[in-house]
């Protein structure tokens, strides 16, 4: 009797040990689950502009739907496309809004032309809203390498941080009241395209992968640069930035080609 309970205390000891070694081994390799980032957490309701990132993200949606990605892109495809994201979201496209859209990515075509960040061409080309958003005191976002894995944490961890932290810088340049009018106008753009463009491309790299299509040519882009995403965020933020010329829509708009443009570069012949 007294060998059968040392056996059958063994097998428990044994078992308990095995089960806890399983759940461990478990736990490691078990990845953090990526979450899709919704709507109402990437809007702040506190920003008069925030329909500008919002307006960035479905312009996004229209135009891969719109476009052919095995062909050429110019300029003429992009103002078509463009004219019937106004005509289908029942918005002003006259020939004023034409006349803006065309100098907009003349501007953009210009910057590729050259070469180098297009942020960098427009700084020259426009040196007072580079003032604008790279100045002090204002320091209008956190790094956007700030979205790197190489920060470690989850894409969805990053993006919401990264969301919060320009909430914040947003509703903080609201009440220091050193810009107003068409500058603040121009950086709550910048801020509104940051929040947006982050949390759809992260949806896109993380969440819905094959189901959307933009991802195919986004994963190749990525496994060339060392944050593709950071890139592609802060070329939509400048975006903004230039596309207001392009009126009221404009920037939300300006700010999706220049994301579309970072992202299907190899096909894109911006003249």
């Amino acid at each position: 009797m007294k060998n059968l309970l040392n056996i059958t205390l063994s097998t428990i000891v044994a078992l308990f040990f095995m089960t806890s070694c399983e759940k461990n081994d478990g736990a490691e390799i078990v990845p953090e689950k990526e979450v899709e980032i919704s709507n109402k957490e990437m809007a702040n309701d506190k920003n008069p502009y925030d329909k500008t990132g919002a307006i960035h993200n479905e312009y996004l949606d229209f135009f891969i739907k719109n476009v052919n990605t095995s062909e050429e892109i110019n300029l003429d495809r992009v103002l078509l496309i463009t004219e019937k994201f106004y005509a289908e979201n029942e918005l002003d496209y006259g020939g004023d809004e034409k006349e803006r859209y065309v100098a907009l990515f003349n501007t953009y075509a210009e910057a590729q032309e050259i070469g180098g960040p297009v942020i960098d061409y427009i700084c020259r080309q426009y040196p007072g809203i580079c003032d604008i958003i790279t100045p002090s005191p204002f320091n209008p976002l956190p790094d956007f390498n700030f979205l790197s894995s190489s920060n470690g944490g989850t894409s969805t961890d990053r993006t919401l941080e990264f969301i919060e932290k320009v909430k914040s810088a947003e509703v903080k340049l609201i009440n220091d009241e050193r810009l107003e009018g068409e500058e603040l106008e121009t950086v709550l753009n910048y801020f509104a395209v940051a929040r947006y463009s982050a949390a759809y491309w992260h949806n896109v790299a993380y969440v819905q992968k094959g189901r959307s299509p933009w991802h195919g040519p986004f994963t190749e882009a990525e496994a060339a640069e060392a944050c593709h995403v950071c890139d592609v965020v802060g070329a939509d933020a400048a975006g903004a930035v230039v596309g207001g010329i392009a009126g009221p829509v404009g920037a939300g708009v300006g700010a999706g080609v220049a994301s579309a443009g970072a992202v299907l570069e190899k096909l894109w012949r911006w003249w």
